[in-house]
């Protein structure tokens, strides 16, 4: 799928899909670091120049399929709180780091949650809804008939 400035645009500000998380990131990038703000929907990891009312195109954005987290050495990357996410299929790998030991926390957690479990606690969550919602019809009917 190809997307244009524009629908990458409305993906980030589209409120049917879930904002997993987002907080201050750094990324490196030509050689040096670079402040940032990072999106994670769904499997889609914007990264923004800063944080945005969903105005501005992202400076990046991966797609978080088949791809592992490391732990950078800061004394090696000049940047605490660092981490790689490296793909396997392309063998590219990209150099982050958050602001904080709590947000390194979150976002180790979160990206390394594959997206097929994701989409598959979503699924069944969504079917928990709609047996419920169909118990609630199904005994709604059956109450008027009476």
């Amino acid at each position: 799928m190809l997307a244009n400035g524009q629908a990458l645009i409305s993906l980030i500000t589209d409120s049917s899909y879930e904002t997993r998380f987002s907080s201050p990131i750094n990324v490196f990038q030509n050689e040096k670091w670079r402040s940032a703000f990072g999106l994670l929907k769904a499997n889609l990891f914007f990264i923004l120049r800063e944080r945005t009312d969903g105005t501005q195109e992202p400076m990046q954005l991966l797609i978080i399929e088949d791809c592992l987290i490391e732990l950078g050495d800061d004394n090696v990357t000049g940047m605490p709180h660092s981490f790689w996410l490296k793909f396997k299929t392309t063998g590219r790998s990209i150099l982050l780091a958050a602001d904080s030991l709590r947000s390194l926390e979150k976002w180790i957690s979160i990206l390394t949650v594959t997206p097929i479990d994701y989409i598959n606690v979503t699924k069944q969550s969504l079917q928990e809804q709609l047996t419920s919602r169909m118990n609630e019809l199904q005994t709604n009917e059956t109450e008027k008939s009476k």
